[in-house]
C-alpha cells in the first residue's frame, strides 16, 4: 500500500507545472506520437513481407490491395467518431488510452504471427490503422493546449517533420529487421513492441488537459457528420479553405508515391525498389520543409508561404523533363517536391488548430482526416486515368499533376492574394532595402481605429514594398479606362479596379472587405482630385471610420565609389502625412476644378 502511495506521489511530482516534462509537454507528446507513426508503417510493411512469405510472390497484388484498403478504411469511417470523442473528453487521457490500445493490438499480432493466422494479420493492420485514426484528432487538437499561441506553427513544423521521419524509419526498419532476424517475423515484432511500450510510458508524462465542452452527438453516417462540420466551419473565415488544402496535399503526396515507381522504370531504367528509394527523398524534403516553415511562421501564421510552396511545387512538376535526365537530378527533384510540400502544409495545419472553435476542434481535425484519405483513394484512380485512359507516360503524369496543382494555386490565390503579396514583399523585397517610417499609423486593436493609405499616383513599387507590413491590405486602383491586363488582375481577390465612369456611383462599404486595410492609389493626379470631388475621402473618414494617411517617399542615394553600392542597401523613407486639404496649393486647386469640369 505504501509503495502505491509513493508511486502516485512520484507521478504527481513529474506532472507538476515546474517539472521538466511539463515544460516540455509538446516534446513528450511528439516523441510518443512519432513512435506510433513508426509502428504504423513498420507493422504494415512487416505484415506484407510475412504474408508474401506464406502465400508466395504470386499473391502480391491481392495482398497489397487488401493491405491498402484496410489501412485507409478506418480513417474514412471512424474519423468523425474520433473527433467527437476528442471534443468531449480529456485529450491527454484519450491519447494514453489509444496508446495502450496499440500495445494490446501488437500482443494479438504475436498470436497471429506465431500461428500463421492470415486473417489475424489483416486484422492487425486494420486495428493499428484504426488506432491511428482514433489518436489523430486528440493529437492535433491537443497542440494549442500544450504550447503558447505564438509557438503553434513551430510545433506543427516539429510534428510534421517527426511524422515523416518516422515514416521513413518505419519503412526501412521493416526491411532491415526482416533481414537481420532471417525472416523470423515473430522476433521482428519485438521491435514494434519495444517502440509501443516506450511510447506508452512517455504518454503518461503528458500533462492533464481539460475535457472539451462539446454537447454534440456522433452520427453513424460519417459523411453526414463531415458535411455538418464543414458547414459549421464556414463561420470562421478561410477555415474550410485550409481544410480542403490539407486534403489536397495528401492527394498530391499519394500520387507522387504511386507514380514514382513507373517513373523510375520508364525514365531512369531503375527497378521497382529504385522508385521507392526516390520517394524517400520526398519524405526527407517534407521533414526539412516542415521545420523551415515552422521557423518562418514564428511571429504569425504565414499563409503566403503556403501559396508560395504549392506554386513552386506545381512549377517544378511542370518542368519534370529537365530532371529526368539522371538519377542524381531526379533525387534532387523529389527532395525539392517534398520541401515545397512541407512549406505548404505547416501553415495550413497551424491555421486550422489556431482558428478552429475549441468546442469542435477535434471534429474539424477528424473531417480533415476524412477528406485527406479520400484524396489518398482518389490518387490511384487519377494515376489509372493518366496511364490507361489518356495513355501518357509517368513523366507526363507528373506534368499533368503540375498543371492541376497550378490550377489549385490560381483558385486559392483569389482568396489569399493579400497574404501572397505580403509574403513576397517581406521575404524578397524588404531584404534589399533599408526602410524607415515616419508617423506610421500603428493599429493594435480594432478599438484603436482603422487607417487607409492614399497614394496620389500609381506608385506600384511603393505599394509592393508596403505590402510587407500587413497581410490585411486590400488594394483599390482608380483608373481612367479598362485595359487588357485588368483581366489578369481579376485573379487577385485583394485588388479591386475602379474606373473613372464608376466614380459617380461607388459603394465603398461593399468594396472593402471586413477587417481589410485599404491601399488607395490613382493612375493620375486628376483622378485623385475627382475622387475627392465626389467626397469619397469623407465617406472613408467619417462614414467608415478610417484614418487617412497620404504616403510620401524620400529616397537616399549612396555616395562614394560604385563598387561600395553593392554592399549597401538603398535607403527609403516613407512619411505618412494626414490627408488634409491644406496641402493643396492654389495652382493645384485650379487644376482640380478644371479636372472636375
Amino acid at each position: 500500500m505504501s509503495r502505491t502511495i509513493t508511486l502516485k506521489k512520484k507521478i504527481e511530482r513529474i506532472r507538476s507545472e515546474n517539472s521538466f516534462f511539463h515544460r516540455h509537454a509538446f516534446g513528450v507528446m511528439n516523441f510518443s506520437q512519432m513512435l506510433s507513426v513508426f509502428n504504423d508503417n513498420f507493422f504494415k510493411f512487416l505484415t506484407i513481407y510475412y504474408l508474401l512469405a506464406i502465400k508466395g510472390i504470386d499473391a502480391s497484388s491481392e495482398i497489397l490491395f487488401w493491405i491498402g484498403v484496410l489501412y485507409v478504411l478506418p480513417f474514412l469511417v471512424c474519423s468523425s467518431f474520433a473527433g467527437m470523442l476528442s471534443d468531449k473528453f480529456s485529450k491527454s487521457r484519450l491519447f494514453i488510452g489509444f496508446k495502450a490500445f496499440e500495445t494490446v493490438i501488437l500482443i494479438g499480432a504475436y498470436i497471429a504471427y506465431a500461428n500463421g493466422f492470415v486473417f489475424g494479420c489483416y486484422a492487425g493492420v486494420f486495428l493499428l490503422s484504426l488506432q491511428s485514426a482514433l489518436i489523430s484528432p486528440p493529437k492535433y487538437a491537443m497542440i494549442p493546449e500544450l504550447v503558447k499561441p505564438g509557438y503553434i506553427p513551430k510545433a506543427n513544423g516539429y510534428l510534421t517533420s517527426a511524422s515523416y521521419l518516422a515514416i521513413i524509419f518505419g519503412t526501412f526498419a521493416a526491411s532491415l529487421v526482416t533481414d537481420f532476424f532471417a525472416k523470423d517475423f515473430v522476433r521482428c515484432l519485438h521491435v514494434a513492441m519495444l517502440a509501443s511500450v516506450c511510447g506508452l510510458i512517455s504518454s503518461f508524462l503528458i500533462p492533464y488537459t481539460e475535457p472539451g465542452k462539446s454537447t454534440g452527438k456522433a452520427n453513424i453516417l460519417f459523411f453526414v457528420q463531415t458535411y455538418r462540420t464543414l458547414k459549421a466551419s464556414r463561420k470562421t473565415p478561410k477555415l474550410v479553405l485550409m481544410i480542403i488544402g490539407s486534403a489536397f496535399f495528401l492527394f498530391v503526396g499519394a500520387f507522387l508515391q504511386l507514380n514514382a515507381i513507373p517513373y523510375a522504370i520508364e525514365s531512369l531504367s531503375l527497378s521497382e525498389q529504385g522508385g521507392g528509394y526516390l520517394f524517400v527523398g520526398t519524405s526527407v524534403g517534407i521533414a526539412i520543409g516542415a521545420m523551415l516553415a515552422g521557423r518562418l511562421c514564428r511571429k504569425e501564421i504565414d499563409l503566403g508561404l503556403a501559396l508560395f510552396g504549392i506554386m513552386t511545387l506545381g512549377i517544378i512538376l511542370i518542368f519534370t523533363p529537365f530532371f529526368a535526365t539522371s538519377v542524381t537530378l531526379s533525387a534532387i527533384f523529389f527532395m525539392a517536391l517534398g520541401l515545397c510540400g512541407g512549406l505548404f502544409v505547416v501553415p495550413l495545419e497551424s491555421f486550422i488548430q489556431t482558428h478552429s472553435p475549441s468546442e469542435m476542434r477535434g471534429q474539424i481535425v477528424a473531417t480533415e482526416n476524412f477528406l485527406s484519405f479520400t484524396g489518398v483513394l482518389l490518387a490511384p484512380f487519377c494515376l489509372f486515368l493518366f496511364s490507361k485512359g489518356l495513355r501518357v507516360s509517368a513523366l507526363s503524369g507528373f506534368i499533368l499533376l503540375g498543371f492541376i496543382i497550378f490550377g489549385y494555386f490560381v483558385l486559392t490565390l483569389r482568396k489569399l492574394s493579400s497574404h501572397f503579396f505580403h509574403f513576397l514583399s517581406l521575404r524578397f523585397l524588404h531584404p534589399l532595402y533599408n526602410l524607415h517610417y515616419i508617423d506610421y499609423p500603428q493599429t493594435v486593436s480594432p478599438e484603436d481605429g482603422k487607417f487607409a493609405l492614399v497614394f496620389k499616383t500609381g506608385q506600384i513599387f511603393d505599394v509592393m514594398l508596403l505590402a510587407g507590413e500587413t497581410s490585411k491590405a486590400h488594394y483599390i486602383y482608380v483608373k481612367s479606362k479598362p485595359s487588357l491586363k485588368d483581366r489578369l488582375t481579376r485573379l487577385f481577390g485583394s485588388i479591386r479596379i475602379v474606373y473613372e465612369h464608376e466614380l459617380g456611383n461607388l459603394d465603398l462599404n461593399g468594396l472593402i472587405p471586413k477587417g481589410g486595410r485599404p491601399y488607395i492609389l490613382f493612375e493620375s493626379v486628376r483622378l485623385f482630385y475627382l475622387f475627392e470631388h465626389h467626397n469619397y475621402f469623407a465617406v472613408l473618414e467619417q462614414g467608415l471610420s478610417y484614418q487617412l494617411r497620404q504616403v510620401e517617399l524620400k529616397a537616399t542615394t549612396h555616395m562614394g565609389h560604385p563598387w561600395t553600392k553593392l554592399f549597401k542597401r538603398s535607403e527609403l523613407t516613407y512619411r505618412f502625412a494626414p490627408l488634409k486639404k491644406t496641402f493643396i496649393s492654389r495652382e493645384r486647386e485650379r487644376a482640380r476644378e478644371n479636372a472636375v469640369r
